[in-house]
């Protein structure tokens, strides 16, 4: 096999990112669930922010309000590794998908 020398690989897109972190930190029978929670609570948008009455930042939407999760505010919670990670310590936590209950809802699973 030749060298890899020269060879320039793309960034991951952010669904990749998505998904490699979520096959790190989920259970693989979560995998597909993880990801659509993720979809409809962020579009996976890094990014997303949500101010109406909560604090709810990034790729799964983790509340950091008082009251919902607030030990996770120090962290970075606009990085997608982060988010996921957090979003996996608080899904084992419940054992299931109330904490995204809207989400877990829409896609018909366990709250």
């Amino acid at each position: 096999m030749p060298p890899l020398s020269g060879y320039v690989l793309a960034p991951l897109s952010i669904p990749e990112q998505v998904a490699l972190a979520v096959i790190r930190y989920f259970p693989a029978d979560q995998w597909g669930n993880a990801l659509n929670v993720a979809r409809l609570e962020s579009g996976w948008n890094p990014e997303a922010h949500n101010t109406a009455g909560e604090d709810s930042r990034g790729i799964f939407q983790v509340n950091i309000a008082p009251g919902a999760n607030p030990r996770y505010a120090d962290r970075d919670l606009f990085d997608v590794e982060t988010n996921v990670a957090v979003a996996s310590e608080i899904y084992r936590g419940w054992q299931n998908w109330g904490a995204w209950y809207n989400s877990a809802v829409a896609l018909g699973l366990p709250t």
